[in-house]
């Protein structure tokens, strides 16, 4: 796996979102979506199953990059908004016209209806989109039965054309008659409008009494379909932030500060749809010292404006707007000038035709409604994001910890751990752990059952460890770690470096970590460095340490509880090492055995039924016995 996935994998959020898989020139390979995004995309590099082409894809991953949303739906809308905009090629089944559909109201029709579509065209209020069809139908439903809307398509009437039975039910007013003044449709548009952008209480209001009226009458049947109505605009209630109604071109930035670092994130909407994301983190040393609020918000509006001309400068487009979490008054620069700057930036650098009246990005700081459900995901995307470059700066600082700690030359990017763990003189085994940039790498985990003795000897064992380890890197010309890792005090740390002293190695960072009170040694030195047991140098080691000790007691523990079984089994007669080993390459535990059913075991070679009827008899455990007690008679 490349360095920059394990990396990525290992600070993937738990949240809904999209994700996109990066080739080597960072072309988009594949885009997909995700109610947690860091089980899904783990399981592409942790699952035996994949199909031939996911395996294909994983082979050319390079990197993965993320935006994070906060619905399953907005993550759907948004996987769909990527894949038309960049059409990777491993997303071959989705490479289609496909869109989800939306509410329109006809305002640009001399009566308002409300009907599905799924162009976005001029003219007329668009809602949604909606993913899931049966709910949208419901809404339309609702919407034609609670507001008496046009029903027909039909543009003009003559002279005399008498009203359907929808006006005759009230549900249409008497459009084809000419009795509807322009008046009368603003009103209406405007409270379909309203309801359609959630504010459903005068809907709800209308179909409860509706619904009791039908209850009172006994109709129930009516009541139950009203009340399912009502069920389904709770529903629908839920809004959906990723594609709005407009067609505009406009950004949504938020500007994070922690740490001596403030990171801006831009998500940046093309016709109503987020296209894209951007993280620019910026070092500053202005705020050293813990400096008030106020000067951290004055600090933060000013590097906003300069960071807007760099943005722009680099990635010219003719945004419409710019959603900023400030009122534009408040910037140090004032709000015509910042705006002519930008205009005059993205003039200048963009190559194509600029729209007629376009005079440069308004700046706003939405207050309600939407919009600002939008810089609260920006505000999201801008923590997770510095929450992950946190943790490469985690990744870093631990290695030139360790090297100014200890006297090292160089930063230690690789570490690789040894400890030794044994019952007594049985089950004997050595274990390795391997640490890149402070992450484990189970690909190179290790484990050697030890040759060289057949009694507990933690010295000869650690020994023969390092020996066969390091004996076969050099064989194989390949790298050394930066650091050598042993779970141990003097003696184990001597026997490590006596075998790369037979190895000829010189020069190999090494040292050792003694459990009880944590101390540390290093060849040549008499006594031990004593570290603070809260030195984030010596947390990463004990981590490291602790981790190797998990993994060789894991392992341990298998080859004891095996080596057990072995020696129960060469108990029963007629069973040699031979049919041990063909029942340890079929089965992994007694009870999958016990539980299998004669025709799989009649299949095993070598094992005959006098075998298994034997070994039946041996394995099962004997049934605990039941005594039932004598009630003595009543007198």
């Amino acid at each position: 796996m490349r360095r920059a996935v394990a990396e990525k994998l290992a600070v993937l959020p738990e949240a809904p979102g999209v994700y996109k898989m990066l080739g080597a020139s960072r072309e988009i390979l594949y885009i997909g979506k995700a109610i947690n995004l860091r089980s899904r995309v783990r399981s592409y590099f942790h699952s035996g199953g994949l199909r031939e082409l996911t395996r294909l894809l994983v082979t050319r991953i390079e990197d993965i990059d993320w935006i994070v949303v906060q619905s399953e739906k907005e993550a759907l809308i948004l996987e769909n908004n990527l894949i038309k905009e960049h059409q990777p090629h491993f997303n071959i089944n989705l490479k289609d016209n496909k869109t989800y559909p939306y509410i329109k109201i006809t305002t640009d029709e001399a009566w308002p209806r409300a009907i599905k579509t799924r162009e976005l065209k001029k003219g007329g209020l668009y809602f949604g989109p909606y993913t899931d069809l049966p709910v949208m139908y419901a809404f339309l439903e609702v919407l034609n039965e609670v507001y008496p809307l046009k029903k027909c398509s039909q543009a003009r009437f003559p002279k005399g054309f008498k009203p359907c039975l929808y006006h005759h039910m009230g549900r249409c007013l008497p459009y084809c008659t000419g009795e509807v003044g322009a008046e009368t449709t603003a009103q209406l548009t405007a409270e379909i409008t309203a309801f359609l952008k959630g504010d459903t209480e005068n809907a709800v209001a209308i179909l409860t009494r509706r619904m009791k009226i039908e209850s009172s009458l006994t109709h129930f049947e009516r009541a139950m379909a009203i009340r399912d109505r009502i069920r389904a605009m709770e529903q629908i209630k839920e809004r959906q932030q990723v594609v709005l109604s407009s067609r505009d071109a406009f950004d949504v930035v938020w500007p994070h500060l922690s740490d001596g670092v403030i990171l801006f994130s831009v998500l940046c909407f093309r016709e109503g749809k987020l296209m894209d994301k951007h993280t620019y983190p910026f070092e500053t040393g202005l705020l050293e010292g813990g400096e008030e609020r106020e000067s951290s918000g004055e600090l933060l509006r000013e590097q906003l404006v300069h960071f807007l001309v760099q943005f722009y400068a680099e990635r010219a487009y003719p945004v419409e707007e710019i959603l900023i979490p400030f009122s534009p008054s408040a910037l140090p620069a004032a709000e015509g000038d910042l705006r002519a700057l930008l205009f005059e930036t993205i003039r200048r650098h963009f190559r194509g035709e600029l729209p007629s009246g376009w005079d440069g990005p308004r700046l706003s700081q939405p207050l309600r409604g939407d919009r600002v459900r939008l810089l609260e995901l920006a505000e999201s995307n801008a923590k997770l994001s510095f929450f992950e470059l946190r943790k490469e700066r985690e990744k870093a600082a631990w290695g030139a910890q360790i090297r100014d700690l200890f006297g090292f030359k160089k930063a230690p990017r690789t570490v690789e751990s040894f400890d030794i763990a044994n019952t007594a003189d049985r089950a004997i085994i050595a274990g390795m752990v391997h640490f890149a940039d402070g992450s484990p790498d189970k690909s190179h985990y290790r484990i050697f059952n030890i040759r060289s003795t057949t009694r507990q000897d933690d010295f000869r064992s650690m020994h023969e460890a390092v020996h066969r380890r390091y004996g076969r890197l050099l064989a194989e010309k390949a790298p050394f770690p930066d650091l050598i890792l042993i779970d141990g005090g003097k003696g184990q740390l001597g026997a490590a470096t006596a075998a790369l002293d037979e190895l000829g190695v010189k020069n190999q960072p090494i040292l050792s970590l003694a459990k009880q009170e944590e101390e540390v040694f290093l060849p040549g030195r008499e006594e031990s460095v004593k570290v603070p047991h809260d030195h984030p140098a010596l947390r990463f080691l004990v981590k490291v340490r602790d981790e190797t000790h998990r993994w060789v007691n894991g392992r341990h523990v298998k080859r004891r509880d095996r080596e057990a079984l072995e020696s129960r089994l060469a108990s029963i007669p007629g069973i040699g090492p031979r049919k041990i080993q063909v029942l340890f390459e079929h089965y992994d535990s007694v009870e999958a055995f016990l539980a299998a059913p004669d025709e799989a075991l009649d299949k095993l070679p070598f094992i005959s039924r006098s075998d298994v009827d034997a070994l039946r008899r041996a394995l099962q455990k004997p049934k605990a016995k039941t005594y039932k007690l004598k009630v003595p008679p009543r007198d």
